[in-house]
C-alpha cells in the first residue's frame, strides 16, 4: 500500500470525525442567531448591540484559524482539530452561565476563537484523505458543509425546544446543552488517525533537511500571495452573501413578519434543508463542470433572490402570515437566498486544491475566518445600520446581501479552475 493511502477503516474514522466535529461547529453558530431578539430582551440592549457580540467572535475567528492552522501544519491535523472543538465546546458550555452582556461577550469571544479553527483544518483532513485524483471529491466536500448546515437544524429544534420548556432562559440551556460536545475532543485525539499526506509531506521536509518557513508568513509569498488575496476577497463577499439572511432570517421572521417562535423554527427548518440540497448538489456539479462554474452559477441564484426581496421586501412591504408564508414571494426570495449560498458546498475543495499540504491548514482557516469576520461580522452590521439609518426595518438589511452574491460572482470567475487536481506530498 503507498504511504500516502488509508485502509478503509481510516477513512470512515477521519470521515466521521471531521463531519460531526463540523456538525456541532454548525450547531454551535447558528443558535446564537436565534437568540438574537431574546438575548436584547434579556440584557435590556438593542438587538444591533447583541449583534456586535456575533461580530466580535468572528473577529476572534481570525485568531484562532491562523492559531489552530499553524499547528495543525506544524504538529499535526489531528492535534489541530481535537484543541479546536475543545475551545469552542467548553466556552460554550460556559456561556450559559453568563450573569452580564460583558461575560457573554467574553465567553463568545473565546468560543469565537475556538470556531476560528475547525473548518479549515477540517477540510484540510478530508481532502487528504481524498487525496489522489477522484472525480467525486467535490461532492465529499458538499457532503462535508452539509453536516454545518445539519447543525442549523439542531440549532432550530433546540430553539424551539428551550423556548417552550425554559422561557426567557432558554439561551442560557440551549448554550449548556451544546456545550457538553466538549467530550468529542477526546474521542478525535483517541481515535482519528493522522493525515498521511501530511505525514508524508513533513517527512520530505525533514529528509531534504530543510523546514517550511511559517505558513502564516508562506501563503503571502510569491503566488501564494496573489491566491491569497483573491480567496480572501472572494470568500468575504461569499460570506456577505450568505449571512446577510443567515444572521437575520429569525429576527426578521419574528420582528418584520410578527410569526410565531413554532413558525419562525419550521423557517429554519426548510432554510436548511435547502442548504444542505445546495451544498451536496453544488459539490457534485463542481465535479463535472468545475469548481469555478458551479461558484458562480450559485451566487448568481443568490443574487437573483436578494434583488427580488429588495422589492417585495423592505420597498412594498408585502405583508404574510402564519398561513400565507409557504406560498408568499417572500418565501419565493427565502428559497433562491437559501440556495445561493451554494457555493460553501464547494469552497472547501477548491481552496485546498489552491495551496499545497505544506501551509493549507494555516491557508484555508486564515481566507475562510478573515471572510467570516469581515463578510458574515461586520458587514451585515453595517447593513442593518445602515438600513435602520435610513428608516428601514431589517429586511433591508438582509437585501442588502445582493452586494455579498455580485462580488463573490466578480472574484469567483479571478481564480483558476481545479478540478481532477491530484494533491500531492509537497
Amino acid at each position: 500500500m503507498n504511504e500516502t493511502q488509508y485502509t478503509a477503516t481510516e477513512r470512515k474514522l477521519v470521515v466521521f470525525f471531521a463531519f460531526l466535529g463540523t456538525l456541532f461547529d454548525g450547531a454551535d453558530f447558528f443558535i446564537f442567531t436565534y437568540f438574537l431578539a431574546p438575548l436584547a430582551e434579556y440584557f435590556e440592549t438593542s438587538v444591533v448591540n447583541i449583534t456586535v457580540i456575533q461580530a466580535t467572535s468572528y473577529l476572534a475567528g481570525i485568531i484562532g484559524g491562523i492559531l489552530f492552522g499553524i499547528i495543525a501544519d506544524r504538529k499535526g491535523r489531528r492535534l489541530g482539530l481535537a484543541l479546536t472543538v475543545a475551545t469552542y465546546s467548553i466556552f460554550t458550555l460556559l456561556s450559559g452561565f453568563a450573569s452580564s452582556f460583558s461575560e457573554l461577550l467574553a465567553m463568545r469571544i473565546i468560543a469565537g476563537i475556538g470556531i476560528g479553527g475547525e473548518s479549515g483544518i477540517a477540510f484540510a483532513y478530508l481532502n487528504e484523505v481524498y487525496h489522489a485524483k477522484n472525480n467525486r471529491r467535490g461532492l465529499f466536500n458538499g457532503a462535508l458543509q452539509s453536516m454545518f448546515v445539519f447543525g442549523a437544524l439542531i440549532a432550530a429544534w433546540l430553539y424551539g425546544f428551550t423556548s417552550e420548556h425554559y422561557g426567557v432562559e432558554a439561551w442560557r440551556w440551549a448554550f449548556r446543552y451544546l456545550g457538553i460536545v466538549a467530550i468529542l475532543a477526546v474521542f478525535i485525539r483517541m481515535f482519528m488517525p493522522e493525515s498521511k499526506l501530511w505525514l508524508a509531506s513533513r517527512q520530505k521536509l525533514l529528509d531534504e533537511n530543510k523546514e517550511s518557513s511559517v505558513p502564516l508568513v508562506e501563503i503571502f509569498k510569491g503566488a501564494l500571495g496573489g491566491i491569497t488575496l483573491k480567496t480572501t476577497l472572494l470568500m468575504t463577499f461569499a460570506f456577505y452573501g450568505a449571512y446577510g439572511i443567515i444572521t437575520f432570517a429569525p429576527t426578521m421572521w419574528t420582528t418584520a413578519y410578527e410569526l410565531p417562535s413554532a413558525t419562525v423554527a419550521q423557517l429554519g427548518y426548510v432554510g436548511s434543508i435547502l442548504a444542505v440540497i445546495a451544498y451536496l448538489g453544488s459539490g457534485w456539479l463542481s465535479d463535472i463542470i468545475g469548481r469555478k462554474n458551479t461558484f458562480t452559477l450559485t451566487a448568481l441564484i443568490g443574487t437573483i433572490g436578494y434583488l427580488l426581496f429588495l422589492i417585495v421586501g423592505p420597498i412594498l412591504k408585502m405583508p404574510v402570515t402564519v398561513t400565507s408564508i409557504w406560498v408568499s414571494l417572500p418565501f419565493l426570495c427565502f428559497v433562491f437566498m437559501q440556495l445561493g449560498y451554494g457555493y460553501f458546498g464547494v469552497q472547501g475543495v477548491w481552496l485546498s486544491e489552491l495551496y499545497p499540504t505544506r501551509v493549507r491548514s494555516t491557508a484555508l482557516n486564515f481566507v475562510y475566518y478573515l471572510g467570516r469576520a469581515i463578510g458574515a461580522g461586520i458587514a451585515p452590521l453595517l447593513g442593518l445600520s445602515i438600513a435602520t439609518s435610513m428608516g428601514y426595518d431589517i429586511r433591508m438589511a438582509v437585501a442588502l446581501a445582493f452586494i455579498g452574491t455580485g462580488g463573490t460572482i466578480i472574484f469567483s470567475r479571478m481564480l483558476k479552475e481545479t478540478k481532477g487536481l491530484d494533491i500531492q506530498a509537497d
